[in-house]
This record gives structure tokens, C-alpha cells and sequence, in this order.
């Protein structure tokens, strides 16, 4: 009898110390748990952190790109528009630099023009003999002078440029009218620009 109450007793004091061990462990186990649960719900919120910087990121070097674009396109505008602004000041200069020419040699022939005319006038009062046929000899030199090539009966208004050859207003317009802007002299082309009103005194 008292042998097995020993044992009884040698069986139970195992099974409380194997209760004792299970409840250690359980609570270990407890414990891992909830700090295996820390440790996750951390990395969870630093990948939610690093995706939303990541996002960030993103955006701000998609803004970048795009700003990057933009301005490679303004530049480019820049470029063209300064690329026309030179060439058609280049332009300019060589329309007034051509004007300039043509209207000095306009100037030289009505220059010439009153030279000859003076001169006929000077030969007519020297010549005292037949001063009524100097008269029209003069007047008709002078009429060949002053009036168009063109039209004979209308006197010279203007000048084309491009050549510096003169004409009446109307021989001008004609051949404007039936778009063969010719010069009837040279055959040179001229547009309505080149056409300049010029003034006998």
C-alpha cells in the first residue's frame, strides 16, 4: 500500500512538473507570438511607408520629365523663332540696302535727265538763226525726255526699283492689271512694292 501511494505520489509530482513545463512553454510561446505579430505589424508599416515614398518619388520624377520636355520644346520654339526674326532682318536689310541703290540711281538718271534739258535750252538761246525750229527741236526732246516710253502721251510718274527705268502711272498699272510685271525696257520682274512716285521741281 505504501508503495503504491509512493508512486502515486512520484506521478504526480511528474505530471506538475510537466504541467509546469507545458505552461512555461505556452507562455513563451505567447509571448513570441505577440512579439513576432509586433514585429510584422512594424515591417507592414515601414513597406506601406517606403511604397508611399516610393509613389512620391514617382510622381515628383514623372513632374520632372514632363517639366524637362516642356522646357526642350520652348527652347526649340526659341530657336526657330530666332531663326526667323535673323533671317527676315537679313531680309530687310538687303530690301532697304536695294531700295536705297535703285532710288540713287533714280535720282542720277532725273540728274541726267535736267542736264540734257538745260543744255538743249542753252543751245537753243545761243542759236540766234532759226530759233523757232531750236524751239521745237527743244520742245520735242524735252517731251521725249519727260514723257513715258510707253505711253507717249502721259508724262513719266514713276520709278521701279528693281531697275530704276521710268514711267507714266498709267503704262504701270496697265501692266500690273494684266499681271505681266515686266519692266517694258529691261524685262525685269518687279512686285507693287518696287513702284515709286517721283517728282520733277
Amino acid at each position: 500500500m505504501r508503495e503504491e501511494s509512493k508512486t502515486m505520489q512520484v506521478r504526480l509530482k511528474s505530471e506538475e512538473e510537466q504541467n509546469k513545463s507545458l505552461t512555461a512553454l505556452l507562455s513563451a510561446s505567447k509571448h513570441l507570438s505577440e512579439e513576432a505579430q509586433k514585429v510584422a505589424q512594424k515591417c507592414q508599416e515601414e513597406v506601406a511607408l517606403l511604397e508611399q515614398r516610393a509613389e512620391t518619388l514617382s510622381a515628383a520624377s514623372e513632374k520632372a520629365e514632363r517639366k524637362t520636355r516642356q522646357a526642350q520644346a520652348e527652347t526649340e520654339e526659341l530657336k526657330k523663332a530666332k531663326n526667323a526674326a535673323q533671317s527676315r532682318a537679313l531680309s530687310v536689310v538687303t530690301e532697304v540696302e536695294e531700295e536705297r541703290y535703285n532710288t540713287k540711281k533714280a535720282e542720277e538718271q532725273v540728274a541726267i535727265l535736267r542736264r540734257r534739258l538745260s543744255k538743249k535750252e542753252g543751245q537753243a538761246e545761243e542759236d540766234d538763226s532759226g530759233v523757232e525750229f531750236s524751239k521745237d527741236e527743244l520742245l520735242r526732246e524735252y517731251r521725249k525726255i519727260r514723257n513715258c516710253s510707253v505711253k507717249t502721251d502721259r508724262p513719266k510718274e514713276v520709278v521701279l526699283l528693281r531697275c530704276g527705268h521710268l514711267f507714266s502711272r498709267q503704262c504701270v498699272d496697265d501692266l500690273v492689271t494684266k499681271r505681266n510685271r515686266k519692266c517694258p525696257i529691261c524685262g525685269k520682274n518687279f512686285s507693287s512694292d518696287d513702284v515709286r512716285p517721283i517728282f520733277f521741281s
